[in-house]
């Protein structure tokens, strides 16, 4: 099994801070794939809450072991979750875990009577919409990788779209979401269009894609006894509000653009009138 092995001088990352600050403080957690623990430890020792790990790495989850409360080593889709008692929790974390999973949608309904009055769940889910994916998959290749959107180990991939549809179908409502974003030089694949062709599809993919450079999504859900129907009509709110933003960026590029060509309009008739002042005033003199 593969370990995500995290340097201790960084608690938290840019990557995962997002997620610890949509825990809260002095919560109940349960954390879903703790690995080693990187994470575990700025919830109990920043953030001073109870957490309750599971992980299906053995080795991994000894180093997990000195911040958790409580620690079951398994597999969540298949475990028993009786394990855990009467326990509920205020959090329930899924930190880059979804997608490692066969049936995301089984497990977060198998949780959800595990999740206390208020409580909810926090998420952190790679896009594999990124402009970069598409771009490789537009040159013929889809390469797994030891990280990344093509983890070798993913076994589901999400858009902004199907995450939504996931916990819809789960019972869950969004209630926020929230992009990590990375542009497409910037992530594992480093990708560096050099054709005039190349450069016009990756710009095109922007256009089309609102999504196009979030690297990660970072959600928080809450139990909802019937989400059927409001997720959809949230989700299509949403695009609707994003092609609108996209709208009024065009317009305003469109206005600048415009406002820049009347400035040096102005600016040229105003050359040509001094021009012109010049020339009589000189001319008078020449009489």
């Amino acid at each position: 099994m593969k370990q995500y092995i995290y340097p201790e001088n960084q608690l938290p990352t840019f990557q995962n801070s997002k997620l610890l600050s949509l825990v809260g403080a002095n919560k109940k957690v349960l954390e879903i794939g703790c690995a080693m623990g990187y994470q575990t430890r700025s919830m109990r020792e920043i953030q001073h809450c109870q957490v309750t790990g599971i992980e299906i790495d053995a080795d991994a989850a000894e180093y997990a072991r000195p911040y958790c409360d409580d620690l079951l080593i398994g597999n969540i889709e298949t475990m028993n979750i009786d394990l855990l008692g009467n326990n509920l929790f205020d959090v329930i974390t899924f930190a880059d875990v979804l997608e490692h999973l066969y049936n995301p949608t089984k497990v977060l309904q198998r949780l959800r009577p595990l999740i206390s009055e208020g409580g909810y769940v926090v998420a952190s889910i790679p896009n594999i919409a990124h402009c970069s994916v598409i771009y490789e998959m537009a040159h013929g290749r889809f390469e797994y990788r030891n990280l990344g959107l093509l983890d070798d180990t993913h076994i589901r991939f999400f858009t902004r779209q199907t995450i939504y549809h996931t916990f819809e179908e789960a019972g869950y409502l969004i209630v926020a979401l929230y992009r990590l974003t990375a542009k497409e030089s910037e992530t594992e694949f480093n990708t560096r269009p050099e054709t005039e062709n190349d450069r016009q599809f990756i710009d095109y993919i922007k256009q089309r894609n609102s999504d196009a450079e979030t690297y990660q999504f970072v959600i928080k859900a809450i139990p909802l006894n019937d989400t059927k129907g409001i997720q959809s009509e949230l989700v299509e709110t949403l695009d609707n509000l994003q092609t609108l933003r996209e709208k009024m960026k065009l317009n305003a590029k469109f206005n600048e653009e415009k406002i820049k060509h009347l400035e040096s309009n102005i600016a040229w008739m105003t050359s040509r009138i001094s021009y012109r002042f010049i020339s009589s005033f000189k001319r008078l003199f020449k009489k």
